[in-house]
């Protein structure tokens, strides 16, 4: 899961060493530099020391925020985050199936983000009856392997809820994970509340906007009623 840090690392490393060994090539040859500043009527005042240790900080920090500009760009770009993370890619709407120790079912759709290196996630839990329970909004704060930790926060109309979760999702070798479980407790003495996902694909995603029950029953087996 932390694949794309990684490899944005390792991309901001290369550019620093590429960039150094540039700077390198023009201080060793900073005659060359120096000649052309003369045929071009610029103040030539400074030693060619002073002129070359200038030109080596002035490429470094060129190259550098070149490459971290297009890095940031292209790594914004959730098809080439896609591709970049290969096996690891979780991006996307999800189903949860919940068993609130309190409640009972519930179902959940939620929406999982990379942004600003960091994963968050939000959506809107469901009774069995089709009515929203609550809306949430989670933060990642601790990734491993394929476990990761999050802050949550849930409202609902009796107030506002603060707790944490663990998702721990299905790595396979040849495809990105399609289902996780975990729990999650909102320290209100409830204990934790048991949650498997499933992750929805472009037929479900358009399923949606027509009818939700039929594509939670689709993957869970039990939604009481179509009405939304």
């Amino acid at each position: 899961m932390r694949k794309l840090t990684r490899f944005k690392k390792n991309i901001e490393d290369a550019s620093i060493v590429g960039g150094t060994l540039l700077a390198k090539l023009a201080y060793d040859n900073i005659h060359m530099v120096t000649d052309f500043l003369k045929n071009t009527n610029i103040s030539f005042a400074h030693s060619e020391t002073i002129i070359g240790i200038t030109t080596f900080v002035i490429i470094i920090m060129v190259i550098k925020f070149t490459f971290t500009y297009l890095l940031e760009y292209f790594t914004s770009k959730k098809s080439i985050r896609k591709r970049i993370l290969g096996t690891q890619f979780i991006e996307g709407v999800w189903l949860e199936h919940v068993i609130h120790n309190e409640i009972g079912e519930i179902f959940t759709i939620a929406e999982i983000n990379f942004d600003e290196d960091k994963y968050s996630f939000k959506g809107a839990n469901y009774f069995r009856d089709g009515s929203q329970h609550s809306t949430f909004r989670s933060d990642v704060v601790a990734v491993q392997m394929n476990v990761m930790i999050y802050k949550t926060t849930r409202d609902t109309k009796d107030g506002t809820k603060e707790g944490y979760g663990r998702m721990q999702f299905k790595i396979t070798s040849s495809k990105p994970p399609t289902e996780f479980d975990g729990f999650f407790d909102l320290g209100d003495g409830t204990g934790r509340h048991m949650v498997e996902a499933k992750k929805m694909t472009d037929n479900d995603i358009r399923s949606l906007a027509r009818d939700r029950a039929f594509v939670f029953k689709s993957n869970f087996g039990s939604f009481a009623s179509n009405k939304f």
